[in-house]
């Protein structure tokens, strides 16, 4: 497999970043979005949720150009197909944010205080998931415009490490989050229930994503 040390002319990793940071301006509507929809301000919620969705269109269509471009050889200096997988991973990212903010969007609920901090440090966590991919996919963007470092390699590695970490703590939360509302079901409608429970799980799934973005620029650069 062609690894970092063998990039020579053009690179996809400044293309892949472009997608990541359209990524990351969704992710970046996803506590602004979460806090609206908790202080019940449902107008706020649909209009946050309407930039994402033209956000979650613009990474999409960055997508489509890379995948063009590699159809035709344009980009030599890694394998496709874990440049395809990268790049995958990073649009389910956009994806899970607008199906966070059309599941907000979609009823209105009231969510108990208990509850409330648990989604907000859910929510943080998932956001630091995706900062260590995203700092990576920076950093190998300015390695491929200059030069091949062993060592800066070596310390990627370890950001990206970062990424499982908190997708761990991310699931620890949820599993809390879980917790706290099953001892407080019975004050709640089961459809408020089962409706708290998705939007915890699709929050997550963001970190769950991350890590997979992870686990591809690690094959990348450990030439795996």
């Amino acid at each position: 497999m062609k690894t970092i040390g063998g990039v020579l002319g053009r690179s996809p990793f400044g293309p892949l970043h472009e997608h990541m940071m359209k990524v990351n301006d969704c992710l970046k509507m996803l506590k602004p979005l979460m806090e609206s929809f908790l202080e019940q301000d449902y107008r706020k919620v649909a209009d946050k949720a309407g930039r994402i969705s033209k956000l979650e269109h613009e990474a999409d269509m960055i997508k489509g150009i890379i995948k063009k471009s590699l159809s035709r050889s344009l980009f030599v200096s890694v394998e496709r197909a874990d440049i395809l997988a990268c790049l995958k991973e990073q649009d389910r990212i956009a994806d899970s944010c607008e199906d966070v903010a059309k599941l907000l969007e979609m009823r209105k609920t009231e969510v108990p205080p208990v509850l409330q901090e648990s989604l907000l440090k859910l929510t943080d966590k998932v956001m630091k998931a995706v900062e260590a991919v995203r700092e990576v996919s920076k950093e190998l963007k300015n390695l491929a415009e200059s030069s091949y470092n062993r060592s800066k390699l070596d310390k990627l590695l370890k950001t990206l490490e970062l990424a499982a970490r908190r997708e761990w703590e991310a699931d620890e939360i949820q599993l809390d989050f879980a917790k706290k509302l099953f001892g407080i079901e019975t004050k709640l409608t089961p459809v408020s229930v089962f409706f708290l429970i998705n939007i915890s799980r699709e929050v997550g799934a963001i970190a769950d994503h991350a890590e997979n973005v992870a686990d591809c620029l690690n094959r990348i650069i450990s030439g795996r």
